[in-house]
């Protein structure tokens, strides 16, 4: 008995490298290949979430402890609206303030600052008009709170740099030992080159009149999660690929889960102007 755990687990082990090593070459695959500065900020949470995997797998830290937290509150972002909605609100409500008023505050004289003609949202979008992204919620998973902060670029160029030699460091390492998997890309070289933006204290097409501000940017950061997968990093990969079906598993479960709390509050809210 003792003989055939010890089988079981070295075969379970053998399987979870071999997985780890097709990741690292589906990843590194991309990561040579993918430079459009809108797609590297938007698959930066899946990169994060291969990164922290393997950190904890081998148990070990690779990454400078500064960059080591902001990959693993990248990676959680993934899941964040799979809290409360209550939860989920504040934080968008939060983000849109906050861009708000910085944008608010770039306009040249005073008296113009309530007018509400800035923009302090940007969206992405594909060619064939699927919204892919928006500057709201890319500040939000990468943590910029100032966004005209002249030091962002250093910090997350040293972030990708960082990531990169953890993959490439991966790789080689796997190479020596175990033959390399071969990694099918239909496409490669990404582009997005579409883009809207909007202020979102005014009424605009892309939202609902009447919705609430907050409802309306949390279904837009749920459907650009999902169009992003969808139409801009699927395309890229072999409908095969391993880390292809565990990114879009992760990211369907976690807008489900999202759509079902917020039925919940709505129910909750219903029972109680009821009552």
């Amino acid at each position: 008995m003792e003989g055939k755990k010890g089988y079981l687990y070295d075969l379970e082990k053998l399987i979870t490298v071999r997985l780890m090593q097709e990741d690292t070459e589906t990843v590194y695959s991309l990561l040579k290949t993918e430079r459009d500065p809108i797609f590297a900020m938007g698959i930066l949470p899946y990169y994060a979430m291969f990164v922290q995997s393997c950190q904890e797998y081998m148990g070990e830290i690779f990454l400078e402890e500064v960059y080591a937290k902001k990959i693993k509150n990248t990676r959680n972002f993934l899941k964040a609206y799979g809290d409360g909605f209550g939860k989920s609100k504040k934080r968008v409500e939060s983000i849109d303030e906050n861009q708000n008023e910085q944008y608010r505050e770039r306009l040249n004289f005073d008296f113009m600052k309530n007018w509400n003609i800035h923009m302090n949202l940007g969206t992405y979008w594909t060619e064939d008009k699927h919204i892919i992204g928006n500057t709201q919620m890319i500040a939000d998973f990468l943590e910029v709170r100032d966004v005209f902060n002249t030091e962002n670029k250093e910090i997350y160029r040293k972030l990708g740099e960082q990531i990169g030699s953890l993959v490439v460091s991966l790789k080689e390492g796997f190479s020596q030992s175990i033959c390399l998997p071969e990694i099918n890309r239909p496409n490669t070289g990404k582009e997005i080159k579409y883009f809207y933006d909007l202020n979102t204290n005014n009424v605009d097409k892309l939202f609902r009149n009447n919705s609430q501000k907050s409802l309306n940017l949390f279904f837009l950061n749920i459907t650009c999660n999902l169009n992003f997968i969808k139409y801009v990093l699927r395309p890229l990969l072999d409908v095969d690929n391993k880390w292809l079906f565990r990114v879009e598993y992760i990211v369907t479960y976690y807008a489900y889960r999202s759509i079902q709390r917020l039925k919940i509050t709505v129910r909750i809210t219903q029972i109680y102007v009821l009552v």
